[in-house]
């Protein structure tokens, strides 16, 4: 991904395909706390909404549903207010070889390597309520990459598919800033 014109990102987490009473196969994704249903041409557009065989129609659907959401690189602090990453995999650290590239996968497997940026803001992003949280807190943060919190959002954009393709995160809904705010 690069800066430019808008392009569509998956939200939600991939839980699977399970198997209906008609014999065909219903695909589930987490997104915030529901639990999606969709079925083989949806799920084929969520996973991959930049190839150009997805119908027009189901990927309006699936936009409609939240789980497609449009984003422009140039000025994406909207959506990064409203969504947040999810790390599914384990850090390994850096590449024996390579220091400036790190592993992401399981214990003693990885599955994708990244640039030490990615690799930094793949684990940033855990702890904070929202992409933007995590974008202005590594700005400000003094560490080798961009010190402006959009520089770091777009470098986080460019990053995404690498991250999610390989199953290392998942995009979801931003979560309160503070959850027990107003309770008791």
């Amino acid at each position: 991904m690069s800066t430019g014109p808008a392009g569509l990102v998956a939200v939600g987490h991939y839980l699977g395909a399970f198997p209906t009473h008609d014999g065909r196969w219903r695909h589930e994704i987490r997104r915030g706390p529901e639990v999606e249903e969709l079925t083989e041409a949806e799920a084929g557009a969520w996973a991959g909404p930049g190839d150009p065989t997805h119908r027009p129609y189901t990927l309006d659907r699936l936009v409609d549903r939240g789980l497609l959401v449009p984003v422009s690189w140039d000025d994406g602090a909207d959506f990064a207010r409203g969504h947040r990453l999810l790390p599914l995999l384990y850090g390994l650290g850096p590449d024996p070889d390579a220091p400036d590239r790190c592993h992401i996968g399981t214990f003693g497997r990885p599955v994708v390597t990244v640039d030490r940026l990615g690799y930094d803001l793949w684990a940033e992003a855990a702890a904070h309520p929202s992409l933007w949280h995590a974008c202005r807190r590594y700005a400000t943060a003094g560490g080798p990459g961009p010190n402006d919190p959009h520089a770091v959002l777009v470098a986080l954009l460019e990053r995404l598919d690498t991250l999610t393709a390989a199953g290392a995160a998942c995009l979801d809904l931003a979560v309160p800033a503070d959850p027990g705010a107003g309770t008791t």
